[in-house]
């Protein structure tokens, strides 16, 4: 998979610990997908935000779940968790909190269900 959707320049990390639970990335629609599992970083995916708001629009997640960690990134044109939903009531998806855990280094880990209106 690095070799076919990774980028070019490896990604360089603080540690070799992995932050938490990853998403998936679907490059395109296609007839077929291929899954990839990256809890170590070693594929930097640049369209994330938009397979997550798909498979959330299209009704296929359950639970979010949220890693925060202190920092704060305000780089132009980064990839937002959820884009490029276009919902047909306009309506945001509501959540229910069902767990915060502190984890190392004063990173927070949320879960939340989705609620189905």
């Amino acid at each position: 998979m690095q070799e076919i959707l990774g980028d070019d320049e490896p990604f360089a990390p603080a540690s070799n610990t992995p932050a938490g639970p990853q998403p998936v990335h679907v490059a395109r629609q296609a007839e077929s997908y291929a899954i990839c599992v990256d809890t170590r970083g070693k594929l930097r995916w640049t369209s994330g935000g938009h397979i997550n708001g798909a498979f959330l629009q299209a009704g296929l997640v359950d639970e979010v779940s949220l890693l925060l960690v202190p920092g704060i990134d305000g780089r132009h044109d980064i990839a937002a968790t959820f884009d490029g939903m276009n919902p047909p009531d306009g309506q945001a998806v509501a959540l229910r909190l069902k767990s915060v855990e502190q984890r190392a280094k004063d990173s927070l880990w949320f879960r939340y269900e989705v609620l189905r209106s």
